[in-house]
C-alpha cells in the first residue's frame, strides 16, 4: 500500500506538469488546430516537452541527493569565502565537509516522484506522437 503523502505529492506534481503541458499546447496554437492530426501533433509535443522538463528537474534532484555535487559545493564555498548570511563554518578538509553534507542529506526528504511523473508525461507524449505518425 502506498503512503498517502507520496500519492498526494505525485498528484500535485502531475497537476503542475499538466498545467505546464497545457501552457505549451496553447502557446503552440492548440486552439487553431483544424483536424485531429494537428491536435495530436501539438499535444504530443506539449506533453513530451513538459515531461522532459520535469524529468530533468527530478533527475537533477536525485543526483544532488546522492552527493554527486559535494566536491563542487566544497570548492565554491572555499573559493567564495564566507558570506554574511552564512551562519555555518566550512569544515576544514573535504572529508569533514562531505560528512557534514551526509548528515544534512539524511535529514532532508527525497522527492523521486518528480522524475517518475516527468517520465510518465514523456512517455504519454511519445505515445501521442506515435499515434500522430500512424495517421494518414
Amino acid at each position: 500500500m502506498l503512503k498517502k503523502p507520496i500519492v498526494r505529492e505525485s498528484l500535485s506534481i502531475a497537476a503542475v506538469t499538466l498545467v505546464l503541458a497545457l501552457i505549451i499546447a496553447f502557446a503552440r496554437g492548440l486552439t487553431s488546430c483544424a483536424d485531429l492530426k494537428s491536435v495530436l501533433f501539438v499535444l504530443g509535443d506539449s506533453f513530451f516537452l513538459a515531461g522532459v522538463a520535469m524529468g530533468t528537474i527530478g533527475a537533477f534532484n536525485l543526483l544532488v541527493g546522492t552527493g554527486s555535487f559535494d566536491a563542487l559545493g566544497y570548492s565554491l564555498r572555499k573559493l567564495g569565502g564566507k558570506r554574511k548570511e552564512d551562519t555555518e563554518e566550512v569544515p576544514e578538509g573535504f572529508g569533514a565537509y562531505r560528512e557534514a553534507q551526509e548528515k544534512k542529506r539524511s535529514e532532508r526528504t527525497k522527492h523521486p516522484a518528480v522524475a517518475f511523473v516527468g517520465l510518465g508525461f514523456l512517455l504519454f507524449g511519445m505515445a501521442l506522437s506515435l499515434i500522430y505518425m500512424a495517421m494518414k
